[in-house]
């Protein structure tokens, strides 16, 4: 069976989760303020707002505004709302330090613990 290289997997990890957030950050700040104001695609079906955001997003003819609206909208998915929140909440966590300790060979932290401290705690008897 093949497997990858630890050491290249785990550098890859660790870079991902040590710059997740400034590459967040670089979205946001091309994407500007229509990442969280722009309204959604089917705002354009709208005649009276649709001719207005039609108006206003408009760049160069071989754009179209519509596929301008996805972009904004995938970036708003992924980063800003409920669950790009998440995604930032859970590589800011442990694994950067998951991926340290791997790359120094270190154990993962719960099996550094001495035995039989956790059974202890929890009044487990051996």
């Amino acid at each position: 069976m093949v497997h990858p290289n630890v050491l290249g997997v785990n550098v890859g990890k660790y870079y991902f989760a040590a710059n997740y957030h400034q590459i967040v950050q670089k979205v946001h700040d091309l994407g500007g303020g229509l990442v969280l104001t722009l309204p959604r695609k089917r705002t354009c079906a709208i005649p009276k707002s649709g001719k207005y955001l039609r108006k206003y997003l408009h760049t160069t003819p071989d754009v179209d505004v519509e596929d301008r609206m996805r972009i904004y909208n995938l970036i708003r998915d992924l980063t800003a709302d409920a669950y790009g929140g998440w995604h930032l909440v859970h590589h800011a966590a442990g694994r950067r330090r998951s991926a340290r300790a791997a790359r120094d060979d270190e154990p993962p932290p719960t099996t550094r613990a001495r035995e039989g401290e956790g059974s202890a705690r929890a009044g487990i008897a051996e």
